[in-house]
């Protein structure tokens, strides 16, 4: 598989399919030993973004346009967080491996949990 390419624009992504990319950091978790609801998650959580945004993976910048509308969208904040985090370590370990040139998730903070009110009895 050919990784990055070597010039020094952010805009550059890897002609590498997300899909084979997402395969491979998959087995990658499994070699690590993570549980297989984990490897799951990290599947579901990558194929819902890449199939509501299917032209992402173009260019950097549209990359991460579309990651900002997915997480942009209105959902609880348990729910953005799960999708933040799940698409950071995926998108992250691209940027390790040379696929990406930058995490589209980087600098994107999670959303705070205001909690419940409960009501406990006198």
């Amino acid at each position: 598989m050919s990784k990055k390419n070597t010039t020094n624009n952010r805009s550059v992504i890897s002609s590498v399919h997300w899909e084979d990319l997402l395969n491979e950091f998959l087995l990658w978790k499994s070699a690590q030993g993570i549980a297989k609801r984990t490897l799951d998650d990290y599947t579901f959580h990558v194929n819902q973004f890449f199939s509501r945004f299917p032209d992402a993976w173009g260019d950097f910048p549209t990359l991460r346009k579309c990651l900002l509308a997915y997480l942009a969208e209105l959902k609880a904040p348990a729910t953005k967080n799960l999708r933040l985090t799940y698409l950071k370590a995926f998108f992250g370990w691209c940027v390790t491996e040379g696929y990406l040139p930058d995490n589209p998730a980087a600098g994107i903070k999670r959303a705070k949990d205001e909690g419940r009110i409960r009501h406990i009895s006198l």
